[in-house]
């Protein structure tokens, strides 16, 4: 019978560390870089990314674009001014990147996301930063 409160108070502390771990892993902790991914992959799945000088330049153009991603490692100067006066022509928000390689994929210097598709915390993270930002 003593045996018996042992396995109850052990499955009681199992429940409440349970109880507890889903609270502290939904307040995920972005940086910019870590945000900024979330919104790339998820701007992804809904073909809502423009990638490239051509097709970024088309973008912004046209009203579509929600933000504009320009990476500063960038080499080609005149590319970089292109993407940057048209931001601030179209009063699109623009991010300097470190890198234009987020992953093992092909690089390329400038994204703009046209549809973010779904809310996230990550795109609400993001968004707070910018509008922080200026």
């Amino acid at each position: 019978m003593g045996d018996e409160g042992d396995v109850a108070a052990v499955a009681a502390a199992e429940v409440a560390e349970v109880a507890e771990a889903p609270a502290a892993a939904a307040e995920p902790v972005f940086d910019e870089t870590s945000a900024v991914k979330e919104v790339l992959k998820k701007a992804l799945v809904y073909d809502g990314l423009a990638r490239g000088l051509r097709e970024a330049a088309k973008a912004i153009e046209k009203g579509q674009a929600s933000l504009v991603l320009l990476a500063q490692d960038c080499t080609e100067q005149n590319y970089k001014n292109v993407i940057e006066a048209l931001a601030a022509e179209q009063n699109v928000n623009l991010l300097h990147v470190p890198s234009n390689k987020a992953r093992k994929v092909v690089s390329c210097s400038c994204v703009v996301v046209k549809n973010f598709g779904e809310q996230t915390p990550a795109l609400a993270w993001l968004l707070d930063y910018l509008k922080n930002k200026q």
